[in-house]
């Protein structure tokens, strides 16, 4: 029946993608915003279990978060999912979420407002948006709008199941919020990066994305393809903490990324031997670009480069500097 329904596809024009992966997932892509959605789709059924990349900011170690769908309460007359984290990042959400959908809108329990905020909804078309207001005790983090924006909508079949994906733009008020300023969200997945679609610039916690894997009992596995395997773990290498001799930024970044060097303190910089190159590793260790260096400023061009993380390093015979960036679209 798949391989009919492909075929089919593929006489119509459209574009079909069978990833080559150990755990099979089926992707086709529809031109048509219009396609029809999966009657049966809803928003974290039991046995829901969502895996993270989560990274650390003064450290190229790799690890996991994982969410899941651990059971079921009432607030304020709404039936709500309880979702469990495994670890606390930088969107400073609890480590148990409270969330319900509704028409395919889902909602999230915002403790400090005493009320549920949309966080996505799936029904949204072009040009639609929608607002996350973001309050947080403390006087470190200021309150922020999110702003949702829909700039198109596509269909994807994923294990036999149509669902819509949907590309969006995000924008917020506030200096310290770190929003992408664009991603993707999956009806049944929501944001491809992490559930939450912002960080706190001031935070030096744990930052949490791409997402890797999904599983519920209705679709199965999923399987993004950002990490070897979906429980893909590395120490990495610590950083050298010559970070006062080496600014990188703005981090996370859409679409370039500033090295700037501080001429004659950087102990690789002052020695004969130093290297005119700055080393990008993706989260394999492989090696995707090494960019010249050009005085005090070199700027890497990340238009083209994958949304991930991603690691830099400079080095000779005898020290190193390296560290972390994330770049987002």
């Amino acid at each position: 029946m798949k391989k009919l329904l492909i075929l089919l596809l593929m006489l119509a024009g459209m574009t079909v993608i069978i990833p080559n992966s150990t755990m099979a997932q089926s992707i086709v892509k529809f031109p048509d915003s219009n396609a029809y959605r999966h009657e049966t789709s809803q928003w974290a059924p039991d046995g829901s279990v969502w895996t993270y990349t989560q990274t650390f900011v003064f450290s190229s170690r790799i690890d996991t978060l994982v969410i899941r769908t651990v059971g079921d309460t009432v607030i304020q007359d709404k039936e709500c999912k309880i979702l469990q984290r495994s670890a606390g990042t930088c969107d400073l959400r609890p480590w148990k979420e409270y969330m319900y959908s509704d028409s395919g809108k889902v909602f999230f329990y915002d403790g400090l407002r005493d009320e549920f905020q949309k966080l996505y909804d799936f029904n949204a078309e072009e040009g639609q948006s929608w607002s996350i207001y973001l309050t947080l005790n403390g006087s470190y983090a200021s309150p922020d709008t999110i702003t949702v924006t829909i700039d198109s909508v596509r269909s994807i079949l994923i294990n036999d199941v149509l669902l819509k994906k949907q590309f969006v733009s995000y924008t917020s008020s506030n200096f310290f919020w770190v929003v992408s300023s664009q991603g993707v969200i999956i009806e049944g997945f929501g944001y491809t990066w992490s559930m939450f679609p912002w960080y706190y610039g001031g935070c030096d916690a744990n930052w949490a994305g791409p997402l890797r894997c999904y599983y519920d009992n209705l679709l199965g596995l999923v399987d993004f393809e950002t990490a070897p395997t979906c429980d893909y773990v590395s120490l990495g290498i610590e950083d050298s903490g010559s970070t006062g001799f080496l600014k990188v930024y703005p981090n996370p970044a859409n679409k370039s990324v500033v090295f700037e060097v501080a001429i004659g303190t950087l102990p690789i910089m002052s020695l004969p031997e130093n290297p005119q190159t700055i080393s990008i590793t993706n989260i394999y260790g492989r090696e995707i670009d090494q960019i010249p260096l050009t005085g005090d400023k070199t700027v890497w061009d990340t238009r083209e480069v994958a949304m991930g993380v991603y690691f830099y390093r400079i080095e000779n015979s005898n020290t190193f500097v390296s560290g972390k960036l994330i770049i987002l679209k």
